[in-house]
């Protein structure tokens, strides 16, 4: 496992193994364990705030590592998914649920940013339930009957990419192209 890369395959394909909090460090070194010590591809990724692991191979040889090295974790196993096929978060495939706000790769700047988290709130409004991000995405432009929901890296991306726009490099960005914001 290159714990410098995600698995796409496994992000894409995996079942759900354990639901972790952790720090993003702490569940990528604890991960890379139990990976080497099942012997079969796994890898994780953060949704709805917390460490999703999956593994694509022999369910029971990822159950019994993720058991065994459970004590060597640096946060908490909040679930372990004990049967082969139960689902986790937020897999490849499933809409989001409605009301579910979707931030950008770089939420932890919106506290201390307020440009961006008007952006970036702004976006989660425009989206809670008129399913833009659907119709943008759609090579029909909504002729052929209402577009398939994104996937959830999709509505990601778009909501890392609005937050941007008000950054200040963002906002040079659209100052460059003749934008500017009203009050200013």
């Amino acid at each position: 496992m290159d714990s410098s890369r995600c698995d796409r395959g496994v992000f894409k394909d995996g079942h759900s193994i354990c639901v972790l909090d952790a720090r993003s460090a702490d569940a990528e070194e604890w991960v890379c364990k139990v990976a080497k010590e099942s012997g079969q591809r796994i890898d994780w990724h953060y949704s709805g705030g917390r460490a999703n692991v999956l593994y694509i191979g022999d369910h029971a040889k990822v159950r019994a590592a993720v058991y065994k090295l459970a004590r060597e974790l640096r946060g908490s196993i909040l679930r372990v998914y004990d049967a082969p096929g139960e689902r986790g978060p937020y897999r490849a495939g499933d809409p989001l649920l409605d009301g579910v706000v979707v931030l950008g790769l770089h939420a932890y700047r919106l506290k201390d940013n307020p440009e961006e988290r008007r952006l970036a709130e702004a976006w989660a409004r425009e989206n809670k339930t008129g399913h833009i991000l659907a119709y943008l995405l759609d090579p029909h432009s909504g002729t052929a009957g209402r577009p398939p929901e994104p996937e959830r890296e999709e509505h990601v991306l778009a909501a890392t990419v609005v937050q941007w726009l008000g950054s200040p490099v963002g906002q040079c960005f659209l100052r460059d192209l003749g934008y500017e914001r009203k009050g200013t």
